[in-house]
């Protein structure tokens, strides 16, 4: 990470336009304060990625929470020569590099007489795809942009173990640094706050539990995860929970709770 922070700072001074990159499931917890420190003074979006796993319904929050610091960007002189040159920057596993081929994939689509363009950065399901800041990538020829894809920024230490489990549950943190147990315990939490039905339906049981491992062996019974002597997997079953949030197929909902304005 300390490697990539470097050459993010070395060539910020040749860039425009920083995109920051939230996932729109933990608003709040993706906020990176080290993204803040690093780019200082220069024009900023922030955009909120995998929304179609948030749903629709923390809209009106989403906009009422961040009208205020809603600034309309500046015009950015497009130097006709080397063109606009954007960043995008982001915790591990937000979508950074989704977005990126996104771009791409609009901006070239003229050129290419409506045929698809191919894929310039790696994806993928566990954070730390991207190993280093790319070279400048092509994503529009008129006017001209390049953008450049970073690895994901971690902060050092965080404080708080809700936030860090909470950005473990949707992938910001790499599966083997914490018990799946434990974030499927935080999950259960969340899902009898919002419906208990999200999980009662698609799992079959009669009535909501707070106890987690009551769910998981329902789970590992219902789906087969079982050890020999038919002992329910508990951990297969946490694995197989969690994915299934990860997928939108427990519903679609926020993990943060978005503070009110005063």
């Amino acid at each position: 990470m300390y490697s990539g922070l470097k050459d993010i700072k070395s060539l910020l001074n040749n860039i425009d336009l920083v995109i920051e990159t939230r996932d729109s499931r933990v608003p709040v917890s993706s906020q990176n304060k080290l993204v803040e420190e690093i780019i200082k003074n220069k024009e900023k979006i922030i955009i909120f990625n995998k929304h179609d796993l948030s749903g629709t319904y923390y809209d009106k929050v989403f906009q009422d929470f961040y009208k205020d610091g809603i600034l309309c960007i500046k015009a950015l002189e497009l130097n006709q020569a080397s063109g606009m040159n954007i960043m995008v920057l982001g915790m591990p596993n937000v979508g950074k590099s989704t977005l990126l081929n996104s771009f791409r994939c609009i901006g070239m689509l003229s050129k290419n007489t409506g045929r698809k363009t191919r894929k310039v950065a790696k994806t993928g399901a566990q954070p730390g795809i991207t190993k280093k800041v790319t070279q400048k990538i092509k994503i529009m020829e008129n006017p001209l942009v390049y953008c450049m894809d970073t690895p994901g920024i971690m902060i050092p230490s965080i404080k708080d173990p809700i936030t860090f489990i909470k950005l473990a549950l949707v992938g910001s943190i790499k599966d083997n640094i914490l018990d799946n147990v434990i974030l499927a315990d935080y999950l259960l939490f969340r899902l009898n706050l919002i419906d208990p039905k999200l999980y009662l339906i698609p799992f079959k049981m009669s009535q909501p539990t707070n106890n987690v491992e009551e769910l998981l062996n329902a789970i590992a019974i219902g789906t087969g995860r079982l050890q020999k002597g038919g002992i329910p997997n508990i951990h297969a079953a946490a694995a197989f929970f969690i994915n299934k949030y990860r997928l939108g197929n427990l519903g679609k909902f926020i993990l943060d709770d978005i503070p009110k304005k005063k």
